[in-house]
């Protein structure tokens, strides 16, 4: 809702025109006829005012009376838009060898570099057919003004250069009875001192139409235009420039500002023409206001609007150990601070316990607001052991760890967890585990756990048999177990390939085991021989395992167990192959152990047993 209105009331103070004789008061003489202007810097009639082309413009004051008369002379009847006089000249016609007419005038002084000018005057459209010449039909909108370093004085119809002040295109001037504003902005690039007047178009872009129909038929038509009241300011003067400074302390969310009254035009820098402009936010507005050859500048600083919020600088807050927290109270509309600390910044970095408050200074009254801190000390690490488990211990494992509010993580840097993770102690390995104690949203550094599961010592032989000249591995291998051979290896396998009795102890420190096995050596007579290792890995070397059969066997049967017992393959025929997989899925590597019964198709002879271990390798 718009509840405020900012009215001023400043003394209004405005540029210097640049123009000498803007109104064309001044003369040296009363004009008695046409050719008043000669180049300068002859002085014929008006003073300060000159023409620039083969054209000669005209002088008009009430002095005297006939031609060049005021109000009637020869064009038509019109009053001064001030004083007593004014000047004219044709500015279009239907027919290219006819000579246009300008004029000029130079400045009181040259214009500086960088700075804008703010140009305009005034023109009045001559009335039809006046001179009674069946002249004065045609309107044109392509009036301008030109600046210039130096005088024109070209002996030429038309000058060729573009205007810097131009009147809006299309918006043609036909009004015979009110005078019409031309003005803009020019951004000057300095030492320019003489302003022209008039109409620059070339003939390619001349644009006019007929206002009025011509009494009798004619091969030319023209346009005369009066001109009056010729104003050059500048822009940038420092005494245009009036700056407000205020603060709108209410509930309300816009504001009106006002520019100087009485003004002929507005220009806001939030786009509005008119004379006053609705805000709704703080921050610098600027208005430019445009009067009977005047100029001013307004500057608001609006440095509140509508309600101004008390600082915020948060919920009561507990800082971990080693923590801090930015207390920001800064605010656009506030133009000083004062802190419990005594910083005046608008903004303080605080990590020890205690109430911090602030306030907080502007131009609608001070306000303030309060936050209480507390810095907690560093949190204890909790304790926790490294732990070394067997294999056979289980899947219930507790950690040894002390501790009220522990966190467990993984990995340093994930969120955690308040529950232990499962820890299995079915495979050997090294695992590491991270505590941490929390209290409120605070943790403390982490303690560090290493659980190392080891295996159990566990052995298993067979009794067996081999051909003579043939070799027997027995044994298999555990990470972490110490082995001792009856034969004084401490190897985890051995090679046999000799009759007797093998014995094994495995030991480390999650106990032992023993096993024995009586290895026969037979001559086989070369029936049935069987490799001890091979390695499917698919390079077409020794992919596939296989007893060799070397005599004829009326029955035979294969089976192979892993190191649990389970059974992993089996066959009956003597082209038996074992390719390491079990329902088409790759065995892992070790030792498995075979079983062969076999029985020679010559007749009385003995059934053939043959077992042992067989190494698979990847």
């Amino acid at each position: 809702m718009l509840i405020v209105l900012l009215l001023f009331s400043v003394p209004l103070s405005f540029a210097q025109n640049l123009v000498t004789n803007p109104s064309f008061e001044s003369y040296s003489g009363c004009p008695s006829g046409f050719q008043t202007m000669a180049p300068p810097p002859t002085v014929i009639s008006v003073n300060d005012w000159f023409t620039a082309s083969n054209g000669s413009s005209d002088y008009f004051n009430s002095c005297t009376a006939g031609a060049t008369g005021v109000p009637s002379n020869f064009f038509g009847w019109q009053q001064p838009r001030t004083g007593n006089a004014y000047a004219g000249g044709y500015w279009v016609f239907t027919q290219e060898n006819n000579t246009r007419e300008y004029l000029q005038t130079q400045l009181s002084e040259a214009m500086t570099a960088g700075r804008t000018y703010y140009i305009s005057f005034w023109v009045s459209l001559a009335e039809t057919d006046r001179s009674g010449l069946n002249a004065n039909t045609l309107a044109t909108y392509q009036v301008g003004a030109y600046l210039s370093p130096v005088m024109i004085n070209q002996n030429i119809n038309i000058l060729n250069i573009t205007p810097h002040i131009a009147h809006p295109q299309g918006n043609h001037i036909k009004d015979t009875s009110n005078w019409v504003k031309v003005d803009g902005f020019y951004h000057a690039n300095g030492g320019e001192r003489w302003l022209i007047l008039g109409n620059y178009s070339n003939w390619a872009t001349q644009d006019h139409f007929y206002y009025a129909q011509p009494l009798t038929p004619s091969t030319l038509d023209v346009g005369y235009y009066y001109v009056d009241d010729v104003c050059v300011l500048d822009a940038g003067s420092p005494e245009l420039v009036v700056v407000h400074d205020t603060a709108i302390c209410d509930q309300s969310n816009s504001a009106v500002l006002h520019a100087p009254a009485a003004m002929q035009g507005y220009r806001w820098s939030t786009g509005d023409t008119t004379q006053q402009a609705e805000i709704h936010q703080i921050g610098t507005y600027w208005v430019l206001s445009m009067g009977e050859c005047k100029l001013r500048v307004d500057t608001f600083h609006v440095t509140a609007l509508g309600a101004i919020e008390h600082p915020k600088l948060g919920p009561d807050t507990i800082l971990c150990f080693g923590q801090s927290i930015q207390l920001n109270a800064y605010n656009p509309s506030f133009y000083a601070y004062y802190w419990s600390n005594q910083s005046d910044a608008p903004s303080i970095e605080v990590n020890t316990t205690g109430t911090y408050y602030v306030k907080a200074f502007s131009d609608c009254g001070i306000f303030s607001d309060t936050i209480r801190i507390k810095a907690l000390g560093e949190i204890p690490a909790p304790k926790g052991f490294d732990t070394t488990l067997c294999t056979d211990y289980g899947s219930s494992i507790q950690l040894p760890v002390t501790g009220t509010r522990l966190k467990w993580h993984i990995t340093p840097d994930d969120e955690g967890s308040v529950t232990q993770p499962v820890i299995r102690a079915d495979e050997a390995g090294r695992f590491t585990y991270f505590i941490t104690e929390h209290l409120h949203h605070c943790s403390s550094e982490a303690a560090t756990v290493n659980v190392t599961i080891i295996n159990t010592p566990m052995v298993t032989l067979r009794d067996t048999s081999i051909c003579a000249g043939r070799e027997l591995i027995l044994g298999s291998f555990q990470e972490g177990v110490y082995y001792n051979w009856s034969n004084g290896s401490t190897n985890c396998c051995i090679e046999v390939e000799e009759s007797g009795v093998y014995t094994v102890r495995a030991h480390n420190s999650c106990g032992y085991a023993e096993a024995n096995a009586t290895v026969e050596v037979e001559s086989c007579e070369l029936c049935v021989w069987v490799p001890t290792a091979f390695s499917p890995n698919y390079d077409g070397i020794n992919d596939q395992w296989r007893p060799q059969v070397n005599c004829p066997m009326s029955k035979f049967t294969l089976r192979i167990y892993n190191r649990l017992g389970q059974l992993v393959y089996s066959n009956n025929s003597l082209s038996s192959e074992w390719d390491g997989t079990q329902a088409g899925k790759p065995c892992d590597a070790g030792t498995y152990f075979y079983q062969i019964e076999a029985l020679p198709a010559q007749k009385g002879a003995r059934p053939v047993y043959r077992t042992g271990d067989l190494h698979l390798i990847r």
